[in-house]
């Protein structure tokens, strides 16, 4: 979760990073506030490269970083914390919680209800803690959750397009949208 100002340059610092692994992708989540999420896969840590990526996402701060590192594991996480909101993460060795800490950081949401459980090893947030799933409609920011709620309400995908503007731009959504509501 970082400013617009800033999210190309974090783009740019990790991407030239991304050449030595077997496997990476960059990509961006969120709209009002760029998320920006990184995936890769090495056969053995860098700590060269975690290093770089800490110092590029701002979690190079013992100030504001919560810290977690199982060596005999090989498992080394880092969450930042501002002004009660999670702003970075690092998961390195486990990453079940990437998912549900990514919809953490685009929704903006205080992180002290969930604070104690940033690194732990959870595939869903801690029981209480809404979850939006997945985005099915990249255009208008429109949950699969949001979807099916709106089909299980009787909204036909005539009105839901209207309300919400989905599969309405680009279409790519449209395929989705007729099995959700073929499903419902």
């Amino acid at each position: 979760r970082i400013t617009d100002t800033n999210a190309f340059s974090v783009l740019e610092a990790l991407r030239t990073r991304m050449k030595d692994l077997p496997y990476a992708s960059l990509t961006l989540a969120g709209r009002e506030v760029p998320v920006v999420v990184l995936k890769a896969r090495s056969d053995e840590a860098d700590t060269a490269l975690l290093d770089a990526v800490d110092a590029a996402m701002g979690l190079d701060d013992p100030a504001h970083t919560l810290v977690y590192a199982d060596a005999h594991r090989d498992v080394a996480k880092r969450a930042r914390v501002d002004d009660d909101i999670l702003n970075a993460v690092r998961l390195s060795g486990e990453t079940r919680a990437a998912d549900w800490l990514t919809e953490l950081m685009v929704r903006g949401e205080p992180a002290a209800p969930v604070r104690p459980w940033l690194l732990a090893p959870l595939t869903q947030p801690p029981a209480g803690q809404p979850t939006r799933g997945k985005v099915v409609c990249n255009c208008f920011d429109v949950s699969e959750e949001a979807i099916v709620a709106a089909f299980r309400a009787g909204e036909r995908l005539e009105q839901l397009q209207a309300r919400t503007r989905c599969g309405s731009n680009c279409g790519s959504c449209l395929p989705e949208l007729k099995r959700l509501a073929a499903r419902s």
